[in-house]
């Protein structure tokens, strides 16, 4: 389904709408100082309004310990793109729920005004690692599998949350679910609606379980059907129809998947797969201060994707007019805020996955 986003929400946005806070724009500057800091890794530039620098440190070694796994696993295309991110952590919850409403747990742009991006919300312990895996999922599969649906795009993002890297061995680690995708595995969905347009808008029980569900149905063709299964993804990123490519590669008829899923879920024997790894040195420089023009311009990119679900696409870009009038007024120059504003004046749809 083409949408102008594809927002990744995990499970764990029921958890997550429980304890919403109120929503405050993102800061820049707090005392007449700019928030933002920026470090720069081998693949990607992680930028955060952290009061500390150890957050975004922590997040930078967490993103490139799991690159090196990731770009290394066949399930995810082993072709990731070659251009870096902005992952963006925010430091407060409510700061980030102003970008995109209280019920998404990190989200994925894969074409912003600046770029693919990879949006965190503040941290919370494992959570977090969970979001960054998902997350990271997402882009290291974005040019393999272009225009995937999102049943796959979603069941494989969850089956990634899972990894767990073994430094000693060089593997990594798949399929050590959680208990909250079993029992959101659980939830009742007819496996038809699953593989069909997943709706625009969803409440959180519905998202619980088409999530829940293209977990289970993804884990059960690793299980047991790897090999056609791995064809189908082949298919799909050479601009296969994936309907197509699942009979081509004799995959269970459609009609059976209920029958099949309800029985792999009754035996509850989820299999554990390991990927061979190289490891190497890992090393995060100290990150530097950002100017008020670049993180103007940035969150000017964040406000005019259209991830609230309660603004609409007018009110997204006019406030992203706004910091990019106020980037260029602090520098005229400044690079990044002539790319938010050449993207905004074209009236296209500048931030299309």
């Amino acid at each position: 389904m083409a949408r102008a986003l594809r927002r990744w929400c995990l499970g764990l946005t029921l958890l997550l709408a429980a304890c919403a806070s109120t929503p405050r724009p993102l800061a820049i500057e707090e005392g007449g100082r700019v928030l933002w800091q920026r470090v720069e890794t081998a693949h990607f530039v992680v930028e955060s309004n952290s009061d500390s620098s150890a957050p975004l440190r922590r997040v930078a070694l967490e993103l490139e310990r799991l690159w090196k796994a990731y770009a290394m696993t066949p399930l995810l295309g082993r072709r990731p793109p070659q251009v870096k991110p902005i992952v963006v952590v925010v430091r407060y919850k409510s700061e980030y729920e102003h970008l995109a409403g209280s019920g998404s747990a990190g989200y994925f742009a894969h074409a912003s005004a600046l770029g693919p991006m990879i949006v965190l919300p503040a941290d919370s312990g494992a959570f977090r690692a969970t979001v960054i895996k998902h997350e990271l999922a997402h882009f290291v599969s974005s040019d393999y599998l272009r225009g995937a649906p999102l049943w796959l795009l979603e069941g494989l993002a969850q089956v990634m949350e899972t990894a767990q890297y073994d430094a000693e061995r060089g593997e990594l680690l798949l399929g050590a679910h959680s208990p909250l995708q079993i029992a959101e595995s659980q939830l009742a969905l007819p496996a038809e609606r699953v593989l069909a347009d997943w709706p625009e808008r969803m409440n959180e029980l519905d998202r619980a379980r088409f999530y829940g569900r293209s977990w289970l149905l993804v884990h059960l063709l690793i299980d047991e059907h790897l090999p056609q299964f791995s064809g189908l993804l082949d298919d799909v990123s050479r601009g296969a129809d994936w309907r197509t490519a699942w009979r081509s590669r004799r995959l269970p008829d459609f009609s059976s998947l209920d029958g099949l899923l309800a029985r792999y879920q009754r035996r509850a024997l989820f299999g554990v797969w390991r990927v061979a790894v190289r490891s190497s040195e890992l090393r995060v420089g100290e990150p530097g201060a950002m100017d008020m023009a670049d993180a103007l311009a940035l969150r000017a990119a964040l406000l005019a994707l259209p991830t609230h679900p309660e603004r609409t696409d007018e009110q997204s870009v006019e406030l992203a007019r706004l910091d990019v009038q106020r980037a260029l007024a602090a520098d005229p120059g400044n690079e990044r805020a002539r790319k938010v504003e050449a993207a905004l004046a074209s009236r296209a749809q500048p931030f299309e996955h």
